[in-house]
């Protein structure tokens, strides 16, 4: 256990959350120390660092027990970001709450002119939406081209990502968005520093690439600046910045 004044106890082994209850999907934030659960019934609870909002109780004081999200109820997803999180409510409504620097978010507001959602996930400082026939809708900041519209300007509204259809799950990293597409391929866009893109380059990317060497992908999810997938057969292949060894290889 490490102590120390910028730090409280961490645990090497798991502990139970308190005031759950029953939960059915969980999702920690990107760099930004808090989680957020989805419980039975489509209420969110959240805990942990609130400095911004993040935790969506009418709050900016951490908590280190779960604490309910503010007016959502019927939720179907939640994601936690960059000190943000957005759920989807029904009939594919999208809600974000927390930071809103790059207009991540609309502070516990319906995000405009996006319906029809039904996967949803939370950047560094922008958000992404799978939305009817499997296109993809993002929004927030755009410095390295993470919407996907061959732009880096950042958008306030919901934009289309060009050249995506049929997605079937998504994942934002701090900078960057990958997602898996019709057929089990995966394509990526955004920041590319450290070859997160998966195209064998390290050039920042304003519109999705393939990432090479992927097929039959049923998942993906991306950390900070490497992404994994699930493959044919229940591999599992991994890209990206590799200094602690999270690739796995």
């Amino acid at each position: 256990t490490r102590t120390g004044p910028d730090h409280n106890p961490y645990s090497s082994v798991p502990v139970a959350v308190n005031g759950v209850g029953t939960a059915t999907a969980v999702s920690a934030g990107a760099d930004s120390d808090h989680t957020c659960a989805l419980i039975a019934g489509g209420v969110i609870k959240c805990w942990g660092r609130n400095d911004n909002g993040q935790l969506g109780n009418n709050s900016t004081a951490d908590s280190r027990a779960a604490v309910d999200v503010w007016d959502v109820n019927g939720a179907t997803a939640v994601t936690a970001g960059g000190d943000h999180t957005c759920a989807v409510l029904p009939l594919g409504k999208v809600e974000c709450w927390g930071r809103n620097v790059y207009e991540q978010v609309l502070h516990a507001v319906d995000v405009q002119r996006l319906s029809g959602a039904t996967a949803i996930t939370a950047g560094g400082d922008h958000s992404c939406a799978i939305v009817s026939r499997g296109a993809i809708k993002c929004w927030g900041g755009n410095a390295w081209g993470q919407l996907g519209n061959n732009s880096t300007v950042d958008s306030n509204l919901p934009i289309d990502v060009q050249g995506v259809s049929g997605a079937t799950a998504i994942a934002t990293g701090a900078g960057h968005t990958c997602a898996v597409v019709a057929g089990g391929a995966i394509k990526c866009w955004g920041w590319n520093l450290f070859g997160q893109l998966g195209n064998n380059s390290t050039s920042n990317s304003r519109v999705p690439v393939d990432v090479q060497g992927i097929s039959g992908a049923t998942a993906v999810t991306a950390g900070y600046s490497h992404n994994c997938a699930i493959v044919a057969g229940g591999a599992i292949k991994c890209w990206g910045w590799n200094r602690d060894g999270q690739l796995g290889d």
